[in-house]
Order: C-alpha cells, then structure tokens, then sequence
C-alpha cells in the first residue's frame, strides 16, 4: 500500500512539475509574441518597411537588419527574456522573427484584429457610406474601399477596409467586386446612405456606373463626388492659358535645378544666410510642382515667392560669378567660377525667365488666386467634414472671388503695381551689377 501511494505521489509530482514548466514556458512565450507583435505594430503605424539587407537577430553593425529586427534588438536590452530567445532560442524553428511569421502576425494583426474591430463598429452602427479609389500597384489594377461612419461615441470617422484586385475597370465589374467585397465582410448593402467616388464615368454614371448598381441595391445611397477632387478639376480647367502653362512650366524648373543638385542649391543657402541669418537653418527648401493635386501647388507658390529674390541671386553667381546685394555692396565671398557651361546655359535661360515682367505679374496673379483656395482645400479633405460645413466653407469661398470679380480693376492693379515694384527692383540691382563689372 505503502508503494502504491510513493508511487501515485511520486507520478502526480512529475505531472506537476510537468504542467508548471509547460504553464512557465507558455507564459514566456506569450511575452515573447508581445514584444513581436507590438513591433509589427509599431513598424505599421510609423508607416516604415520591416525587412532590411540581412534578417537575423545576430546582425553585424556592417549590415543592416530592418526596422523589425532592429527594434526587437533594443527591446531585448531592457527584457532578459527576449535577449535570451533572440540569442539562444529554445527551439531554432520556432523563433517567430523570420519573414514569413512576419507576413502571419501582420494578417493577423490587419484583418482578424484591426479590421475584425472596425467592421464589428460598422455593424453596430445603422448606416454607413462606402469610398472608393482606382489605383495602380506593381502593373495590377487595385481598388481601395474605405468606409465612413458615425461610431458608438457620436465621432465621425473613415476608415479604410481593403484592397479590392480587378482586372477590368467597367462600372458593372467595378459594383460587383464592392458587392462580392461587402457581402464577404458581412457588412449589409442596404444599409449604405452614401457613396464617394471621382468623377469619371465608370464611377459616377447613374445608369452603368457604381453609383447607379449600387442603388439598385440601396436606393437611399446617395452618391457624391468627391469635393476636394472636383475642386482639383476646377484648378486644372482654369489654368490652360498659355502663359500660366509657362509659367507653371519654370516654376518647376526652378525647383528641380536647385533642389536636385546639391552643388546648386549651395549658392542659394549662402545667400540666404548672408542675406536673412535668421532664417537660414529653418528655410523650407523649393517644392515640386504636383501633377495631379492642385491645391498642394500653393505650397511651392509660397515657398518660390518667399525665396524669390535669393534664387535670382543665387542664378546670377552661377551664371555672372557675382550679385549685387539689397544694400549696393559687392559681396564676392560666394564667387565661384568652376560651374560648366551646360549650367551656366540653364541657369542663364533660367534667370531672364524668371525675371521677365510677363512671368512675375502671371505668377503674382496664380499666387493671388489660389490663396483663398488652400484653407478649404484642407476642410474639403477633413475626416469630419460634413455636407452642411462644407456647403458653408464652399459658399463663403465663392462669396470672396464674386467680390474680387466685383473689384476686378483694382484687384489686378494691385497686382499689377507689386509685379511693377518687383521688376524694378531686380532691374536696379542687375544695372548696378552691370556697372560694377564693367
């Protein structure tokens, strides 16, 4: 009896010490997956890559690891634990790091964690609105479908769901693939009230377009064209005279000859620092001119015409190998004559472009109309925006250009004294330039 008991004591100890090292090690484990998962995390929000040159936890500072394994690297310093599994794992195959568990805990995280919780608050929810984009990823024809809400908070909301693939951009295919989509998240079609697309026909069509199939399925979804995107047209419609196309045209080739070529853009940080110090460190450098987006186009305006006078000194060392500065004296500090003759030929058509009187007085007046433009520009694409703010920011808009068009003549001779003002004084400094050299 004696032996029985040692033996049935002896059986449950072992199961017990069994059980706890399984429950210890099953713990370790779920912190180890916390700290991975809270760095895919991470990477996702910061919107940064994860893979880098060499994936391995033992990666030399000549070779670079990635965001991820970087990250985890630091992390280990402040837990023994991770340090322990990132140098020593307990089993060399289930170290949970390597690219493919990477790709795992990434759908996991996405669409059984992130999404599962978005479309949980889109069903509570009675109505909702459906948003879609065409756009083209690696020669494949996507699609994004975002929805819009009102959440159990009362907060107006966007939220993006998936990428829809299509090999064909029809209008019917296009509202069987947002169908197919929905029905897959189980998300109720009828209950859509409003849909968001661009302009074109494919989309906006009310008999074979997305917006007309999907009334067919919810009568009440009404469809809007995207207002920031019919804004944009507005931009782009008003602006084929032929010499705001030049002037646009120089605009960007300003921008691309100094910002592409360091060597460039050093006579224009100079001059800059000698000219205006304070502003030397934190001078916003020239923007591109966006193809597509015009309101984002105001920016470059501001930065070009805040910069202006210092770009047109900054040509004239390249191209003269002096300036003559605001106060008629000579600076030869910046002379710097190595500059080839191809950039001393672009810098030269650069700078008569720019300086003409039909360029400043064309470029004054694009700058002028557009500023009225980026406050609701950016309203326009605000999350929380809607119809009635919106109508309300259109209206007051349009109530500012209907009384600059009221006041035309002075408006453009306002417009046309600064650009006066402005030649003058380029005109003054290049014939004192003239006469110092000669």
């Amino acid at each position: 009896m004696n032996d029985c008991n040692r033996r049935f004591n002896s059986k449950w100890l072992d199961e017990f010490q069994w059980l706890k090292k399984k429950h210890k090690q099953i713990k370790e484990n779920g912190e180890i997956l916390k700290h991975i998962g809270e760095t895919v995390l991470y990477c996702g929000r910061q919107n940064i890559p994860l893979r880098g040159d060499y994936e391995a936890s033992d990666t030399s500072f000549t070779k670079n690891p990635g965001n991820f394994i970087a990250r985890l690297k630091l992390l280990s310093k402040h837990s023994s634990l991770l340090q322990k599994h990132l140098q020593a794992p307990a089993k060399k195959n289930a170290t949970y790091i390597s690219p493919q568990s990477q790709n795992e805990l990434i759908d996991v995280i996405g669409h059984k964690i992130i999404r599962e919780t978005i479309l949980e608050e889109v069903r509570k929810t009675r109505w909702f609105s459906v948003m879609c984009d065409e756009a083209t990823s690696h020669n494949a024809e996507l699609m994004s479908l975002c929805v819009r809400f009102v959440d159990t908070n009362c907060q107006m909301r966007e939220e993006f769901i998936d990428f829809i693939g299509t090999c064909r951009t029809t209008g019917r295919v296009l509202a069987s693939k947002i169908l197919q989509k929905l029905e897959e998240l189980n998300l109720d079609v009828t209950k859509i009230r409003g849909q968001g697309y661009d302009g074109a026909a494919a989309m906006s069509s009310a008999r074979v377009g997305v917006q007309g199939i999907i009334k067919q399925h919810s009568p009440r979804a009404i469809y809007t064209h995207c207002l920031s995107h019919a804004l944009n047209l507005v931009y782009a419609h008003s602006a084929k005279q032929q010499e705001v196309r030049n002037m646009l045209d120089k605009l960007k080739e300003s921008s691309v000859f100094f910002s592409k070529s360091p060597r460039r853009e050093g006579p224009l940080k100079e001059i800059v620092g000698k000219n205006v110090p304070e502003h030397a460190t934190n001078r916003k450098p020239l923007l591109d001119i966006c193809a597509t987006r015009w309101a984002a186009r105001y920016d470059a305006f501001r930065h070009f015409y805040q910069c202006y006078v210092w770009q047109v000194m900054a040509l004239e060392v390249i191209v003269y190998g002096s300036y003559i500065n605001e106060t008629d004296k000579y600076d030869g500090d910046i002379v710097n004559d190595d500059w080839d003759g191809r950039t001393k030929t672009a810098a030269g058509a650069l700078l008569e472009a720019i300086t003409k009187f039909g360029f400043i007085v064309t470029f004054l007046t694009v700058y002028e109309m557009l500023s009225p433009m980026q406050g609701l520009t950016v309203k326009l694409q605000g999350k929380a925006e809607d119809m009635v703010s919106a109508y309300d920011s259109v209206t007051d808009v349009k109530l500012h250009y209907e009384t600059l068009r009221g006041d035309v003549e002075a408006v453009f001779h306002r417009i046309y004294e600064h650009s006066v003002r402005r030649r003058e004084s380029l005109y003054a400094a290049q014939t004192r330039r003239d006469i110092t050299i000669s």
